[in-house]
Order: C-alpha cells, then structure tokens, then sequence
C-alpha cells in the first residue's frame, strides 16, 4: 500500500496542470449546465437575452467534449510517465511491482476523474430538482458507460502507444474508423438495420477487451498482443454496427408467441378506393420506397403497440425471392380498437424492376413492444416549476405564445436518462387568459408522447440531467379550412401524465397473397436514380 501511496503522490505532484484542467471543465459545467433547463432560450422574447442564453446552452453543449478531451490528456501523461512500449521502462529498474503501479493508476484516476465526476453530477441534480439518493443506481450505471465508452479506451491505447504523439495519432485513427464505419453503414440498404442489442453488447466488448488489453501490458508488456485485441475488438463493432441481426437474435430479443400465451395484435392487408399501396422515391440513391395500408386488431384496453423493426419477403412464382434485412420503422403506435395503419420500406430498384410485373406472395413481420398503462398523475398547471412523481420536473414556457399569460409547451427534466413512456394530455380553451377560471373544452385535447420503453437505469452522458420539450397538439383551430385561431393554455388549466410499462416484447406477421407491387412514375424512377 505504501508502494501505490507513492507513486499515487508523485503523479499527483507531476500533473497538477492537468488535475487542474480537468478538475476546472467539471465545476464549469456544474456552473453552466443548469441555463439549459433555468432559462431556456425559447421561453424568452428579449433578443439580448436571446443570444446569451443561447451562448450560454452552447458552450454547455460543449463541455461534453471538453471533458472527455481533457481525460485524454490526463490519463496519457499519467500512463506514459511509467512507459510500457519502448526501451525506456525505467520503472523496472526502482522497481515498481506492476499490480502496484497498475493500481495507482486506477487510484489516479478515481480520485481526479471520478471523483470529481460524481460529485458534479451530484450537484447538478439537486440543481435540477431531482433527488440524487433515489438516482444512486443511474449513477453507477452512468459510470459504468463512461467507463466502457471513454475511460478503459483511453486508458488501453494509452498502455499500448510510446509517447502522446503517438497517442494523438492513435486517437485520430479511432475517429476515422468511426467515421468510416458511418460511411458502411450509409452503404447499407435503407441507411439503417436494427440492431436488438448492438449498443449494450459493444459497451461490454469495450469493457472486455479494453480491461484484457490494459492488465497485459502491465503484467506481461505484451505490445503486439495487446494491439492485436484492440483491432479484434475493432472489427467486432464494426460487424456489430453494419452486419443485419439474425433471426435467432431477433427471436430472442422479440420471441415468438408460444401456445397458450396472449395473442400479438392482428394484422391484415387492408386496401379499399382510397388506401392502396403506392411506390415512391426513397431517399436513397437507386432505391424505391413502397407503402403498404394494413389494419390492426386485438390489443387490448388500455395497452399500446410500438413496431421497432421490420422484415419483408417478397417470393414470386417464377422462384424468384427478396427479403430485406430487419430495418427500423418509424410508425405510429397501434392503439386499442380497430386502427388503419401503413408500413413502408425501401427495397432496391433493380429488384423493383424484376418483381414489379409477377404476381407475389408477401410476408411482413414486425417486431413489437407493448406496453400497459401504469401510473396516472395530474397536476393543475401552475404558473411556475412543478414536480411530477416518477416523471421529473416541468417548467411552463410561456415565451412565444399568443398571449403574455399563455403557455405554449411545458419543458420536462429528469434524472440520467428519458423518463419512462409518458402520455401527456391537456384541454385546450378558446378563452384567453385573463386570470379567470380557466374553461376548457373537453372536445379538444393537447396531447403529447414523451420518453422510452427501454428502462436502463441511465443513458450514456457526462451531464446526468436530460431535458424534454414537450409540445401539444390542436393549438391552431381552423375555421370555414381559411383563418387559423389559436387555442389557450392556461395556468389552472388539468394536466395528466399517464406512465406506460414495458409488458412483452413479441413478433406478428401477415401475408399477402397475389400482391402486385404499384406502378412508380418515370418522373419518381428518375428521381431515384434509375431511368
């Protein structure tokens, strides 16, 4: 222990500019953060203020990339001032035992970085409002994605790298291969393939593999094994992040209904005189878009289904087939009763071109989460900050509104992460506000979706305290389809948040027997890229 006390010391007198940098970007955003959600900068018409305020949201911004550039720094000198590449480890010669001084390091790090991180984010949240000790949880778990996403990386290139030069070089070789694996991905049909657990299974690679490369060079200053699992790991993420999942990955991640559990929703072909499928140009080069009208059933009261992804096949009697990988679709959420839904994809136009004239056998497979509603609050919109239990902290914005006293949206906080799945609903008046008892029609409803299905306790981030603008529907009434009234939103007026929870995540299909695939325009054909 005295061993590692020492060379903890001695860092700690050698990088004292650094410590200090760092330690001087924390309590900056602890000081700045806060003008994200204190003022912000729609909620204001004085243009002065304006651009301070939009100065000040800016720079904040900023500081999650000037904090972790500020760890580079700091954990390279740190971790080259004992070199493990090179000829000059002259810390054998004192001699250090490796476990000691692997573990002063990490005894470095925790006091200058983590430390001041969670004692920043601390602050914050109790700037914001929100409890800290009900966040513990999120708090560990945001250090741990820090850890895997930004420390462990840093600190592996730096035990397998001679000097910051090569360091910095290293680093910038990371950016490249990460703008590079954005470019594959843009390669890939339809921009984007789903990916069920793509994020989770990359932050523990990192851990692994960043943690395995670490401990070797101080132990066994093994240089080319450890950069040999660094590119494995490399290669990994990439495969990860362009590769299509496979069906046993999405089976587990969406299982099938087995015999005897609740039924998915029930999809069915749905054309008539006005919704028929149509073919248009998809934002791709080379690609055309189809839309197919569907009709969905069978979900039960007080439950929503969210479609995460989808899967098309096209199988045509003349034997010919095309399946799309698993694609992300942006849909809206299926809602008990019957309900007219469409689903597009992009398919490319050469096979466009080879199918368009064969009678097909379709088959469309979602995968799906449902949800059930769970906790209902409601609160009287007041005219300051107000708390909503297991949601976070709202403030009305009232800058921009039609009227001095009208509220035009609400902006929401909450701890480490988006809150849960909120459906959030108020009744617009036709009166304006005048500090009379506010007259809501019940006919016309302001409604807004705020938040995530997905309840990891936090989200990858340096500030723990993320915002939420929440904006209503119906504002404008239109009268005789000319004059657009706005609606009012008053201080007094019932708001309600109504919590959804995750209940099941599943798959369910349907098949389109003799399906023509619509006529695309030589205008959308050229649009696209083809003729």
């Amino acid at each position: 222990m005295k061993q590692i006390l020492h060379i903890f010391a001695k860092d700690s007198r050698r990088f004292w500019a650094e410590i200090l940098i760092s330690l001087a970007l924390v309590a900056a955003m602890v000081r700045i953060y806060p003008s994200r959600w204190l003022e912000p900068v729609w909620a204001h018409t004085g243009f002065g203020f304006l651009a301070f305020a939009g100065g000040l949201q800016t720079l904040a911004s900023f500081m999650n990339i000037l904090i972790p550039l500020s760890w580079w720094l700091l954990i390279t000198r740190v971790i080259h001032d004992e070199r493990l590449v090179g000829d000059n480890q002259f810390w054998l010669t004192r001699p250090y035992e490796w476990k000691k001084l692997l573990a002063a390091k990490v005894l470095f790090i925790a006091a200058f970085i983590y430390l001041p991180l969670v004692i920043g984010q601390w602050v914050l949240l109790l700037e914001a409002g929100l409890d800290p000790m009900h966040s513990i949880p999120g708090l560990v778990y945001s250090l741990l994605l820090i850890t895997g996403i930004l420390i462990l990386p840093l600190i592996a290139l730096a035990t397998v790298t001679k000097n910051f030069a090569r360091m910095s070089l290293a680093l910038f070789g990371v950016v490249i291969y990460v703008i590079g694996i954005a470019w594959l991905c843009s390669l890939v049909q339809s921009a984007s393939i789903a990916s069920p657990f793509g994020d989770r299974l990359q932050v523990v690679l990192l851990l692994l593999f960043c943690t395995v490369a670490a401990v070797l060079q101080y132990a066994r200053r093994m240089v080319w094994l450890s950069r040999g699992l660094l590119i494995a790991l490399l290669v990994l993420i990439a495969a990860i992040a362009v590769g299509s999942p496979d069906q046993a990955l999405m089976n587990r991640r969406y299982p099938r209904p087995d015999a005897g559990a609740a039924a998915p929703p029930q999809l069915t072909y749905n054309p008539d005189a006005v919704l028929q499928p149509t073919a248009f140009a998809a934002r791709r080069d080379r690609e055309v878009g189809i839309d197919i009208p569907i009709h969905v059933s069978g979900i039960p009261e007080g439950s929503i289904v969210i479609p995460d992804d989808v899967k098309v096949v096209f199988e045509a009697v003349n034997g010919q087939r095309w399946a799309s990988p698993w694609l992300p679709v942006y849909m809206d959420k299926f809602y008990s009763g019957d309900r007219a839904a469409r689903v597009d994809f992009s398919m490319p136009l050469a096979v466009y071109d080879s199918l368009k004239s064969l009678p097909l056998h379709v088959e469309i497979t979602f995968a799906l989460s449902q949800a059930a509603k769970g906790a209902v609050a409601s609160v009287t919109l007041p005219k300051g900050e107000f708390t909503v239990p297991d949601f976070g902290t709202c403030t009305p914005l009232k800058g921009f509104a039609y009227q001095q006293d009208d509220i035009g949206a609400i902006y929401c906080r909450s701890a480490l992460r988006q809150p849960n799945l909120t459906f959030v609903h108020v009744y617009w008046s036709y009166k304006p506000c005048d500090g009379s008892p506010v007259e809501a029609d019940p006919g016309v409803q302001g409604a807004a979706w705020v938040g995530s299905l997905d309840r990891a306790p936090a989200d990858f981030g340096i500030a723990p305290v993320w915002s939420s603008n929440v904006g209503f529907t119906n504002s404008l009434n239109q009268r005789d389809y000319r004059a657009l009234e706005p609606r009012h939103l008053c201080p007094g007026t019932p708001i309600t948040f109504t919590q959804y929870n995750l209940t099941r995540r599943t798959q369910a299909g349907l098949g389109i027997q003799d399906f023509r695939l619509p006529a695309l325009s030589k205008l959308r054909v050229s649009v696209s890229g083809g003729e």
